[in-house]
Parts: C-alpha cells; structure tokens; sequence
C-alpha cells in the first residue's frame, strides 16, 4: 500500500508511518516509534543507544534459511507493524547461561509485579527400550538457546500430526519408537516436569507467530459466510488480541510505563540483567487537510529484552485514520519530551 501522506521525525528515535488497512476495511497509518536503550550495568540508569536500528517492517528468523529448505522456524525479532493491541507484550531474546557449566538451569523474567521462570536442559535425547520410552541424560551446556525449536511441540514422523501451538518444536509423535533418537524437548515448567511421550505445552520466552494456535484462534472465523461477505476484510469476529506477539504469561493489560522494574535472571554473563523503565515522552501529531492538526501520546506496548548484550527495545505505536476530503491526513509528525 503506497504512502500518500508527507512524514517527518524530529525526534532521535527509529520512527515511521505504515500504511495498513484497518479490520474495518478503512486506510490507515500505523505510526511506529522504537527507541533502544543500554545498561552500562545491572540495575544503572538506561542510556538511549547512539545508533538506533531501524523500526522493522519484516520479522527476522532464528533460522534465516529455514524456508529455502521448506522448514519452518520460530521469530527471533517479530515485526512491528501491527495494529493497536489491547495491552503490552514482553519478549525476551537469548540463551540460557548457567553462573557454571550444568545439565539444567532455570531462567526467570520479573516484569509488573508478575515472574515467570522455566527450567532449560541441555540437549537430550529420545531412548527406546524393552522398558518403554525414556530419554537421555540432558548434556552439560554453557549457554543453551531459549527458543521454541527446543520446547515441545512439532511433528510427528510422517508429517500428518502437527501440534500449531508450536509446529517447530520437539515430542509430538504417533507412536513412541518413532521419537527414538530424536531430540526432545528441553524446556519446561520448573513446577511441571516433561515425561517422555507425553502430551505438554511448549514454553519459551519469544514472539509467536500468526498462525500459530494462541494467535490464530483471535484471527476470528474464515468460513464461506465470511468469503461471501468480507473478504478480504477479516471477520467479524477478528479480535485485536490477535497482535499480541508475546506468550500468554507475558502480556499485560496496561503498556509499560515510566519506573517500571523489569529484570531477567539466568540469560546473561552476570546472572542477573536488571533496569527501570526510563521515561520517554514519544508525541505523534497528525495534521490533516483542513489545517488541524492533533497531538497523540502513545506509550509502549513492546518490550524486547537481550540481556547478553544488555539492551531493551521500546515500541509505541499510534494507530491514524486516513479519511477523505478536508479531513483527509496530510502529515505525520514524530517528536519526543
């Protein structure tokens, strides 16, 4: 969809104005401002990064060639655009790293109020036996990745049962002698330990993507009513949950707000990588034809955490209508307090 509206940004931040079609059908502008921050150390004031990566119009890959090899692979930075969703995602992007060389580890994230931890094993492995099927001792590890190709989930072996909560992921089976001498899965609920052959839940800390179940089931109801109605619109039933990109146990009502603490323990050198929300006054004016112009202050509802390079993301978004005639938008300005 072409841009047709004029766009500046007087701020220092990575910014942009997206257009994009509205659930409703109408146009609209998507304005994006992400502001990327270091913490020199643990827990020190966060300090707004010199070069700021560009706001991303395309998601990035844990495995970049997954596709050319007709695989797929989870996200490792999801794409911003996206319409309003009803609250704030947290992600966080890394490896396990135990303070000294184990079998497992567990990892935790504290964002408002709310901690979340999981339990990463090193690599194992599926073992059939007269006994039935068992696995492996988990391999000792340094830094073990959190992604969601080592959490359950998958295919089985001919490619007809795929759990879509997480189709890359490990375990999933139609019989248990076709897992033997396959990985399995490594991470888990610290409360819930995974037993070979079971049915689990995939846990990760990373984005989901849209056709994954958790997002999909908001994607409301692609049934002939709707080819007959709404296409291209999405149905009636579309919710806005459907932009969440984060996993039900960090997403939050209410967008992330100056003072919050956020800290993430296991996933750096240091063992724990902690900071404060800094405040950020992010202003998005919209100037329409007929000369009025109107000042939106979004607030972050994204934030992306590396603690092994010791950086967050901050995302805000404001969602414009295009209209018509004197009403019609003209300019999209971005600035900063």
């Amino acid at each position: 969809m072409a841009r047709n509206h004029g766009f500046s940004n007087a701020s220092r931040l990575a910014a942009d104005a997206v257009p994009y079609r509205s659930s409703s059908g109408g146009t609209a502008v998507i304005a994006l401002v992400k502001a990327t921050f270091v913490v020199p150390q643990p827990g020190a004031p966060a300090v707004l990064q010199d070069a700021q990566p560009a706001v991303r119009i395309n998601e990035v890959l844990v495995d970049p060639d997954a596709p050319s090899r007709g695989e797929e692979s989870s996200i490792r930075y999801p794409s911003d655009i996206g319409l309003k969703k009803p609250g704030a995602d947290l992600l966080i992007v890394g490896d396990a790293v135990p303070r000294t060389k184990a079998r497992a580890a567990d990892v935790a994230v504290r964002a408002k109020g709310r901690t979340v931890t999981l339990r990463v094993h090193g690599d194992r492995a599926f073992v059939w036996s007269p006994m039935g099927l068992g696995m492996s001792v988990a391999a000792m590890f340094e830094r073990a990745p959190v992604t969601y190709e080592r959490a359950y989930g998958g295919r089985s072996a001919d490619g007809t049962l795929v759990d879509w909560r997480n189709p890359v992921g490990r375990g999933v089976h139609r019989n248990e002698r076709e897992l033997d001498g396959k990985l399995a899965p490594c991470i888990e609920d610290p409360g819930v330990s995974y037993r070979a052959g079971q049915d689990y839940l995939p846990y990760g800390f990373g984005a989901l993507a849209t056709h994954w179940t958790e997002r999909k089931r908001h994607a409301g109801t692609f049934d002939a009513g709707w080819q007959r109605t709404r296409m291209p619109l999405p149905p009636e039933d579309f919710l806005d949950a459907f932009f969440h990109v984060a996993p039900p146990a960090l997403r939050f009502e209410e967008p992330f707000s100056p003072g919050d603490p956020v800290a993430v323990l296991g996933m750096s050198e240091a063992g724990l990588f902690n900071f404060t929300v800094p405040r950020l006054v992010v202003k998005v004016f919209e100037k329409r034809e007929d000369g009025k112009t109107i000042e939106h202050r979004p607030r972050a509802d994204l934030l992306l955490v590396e603690p092994e390079r010791s950086t967050f993301e901050l995302t805000f978004r404001e969602v414009l209508r295009v209209g018509r005639g004197p009403g019609r938008l003209r300019e999209v300005r971005v600035d900063v307090d």
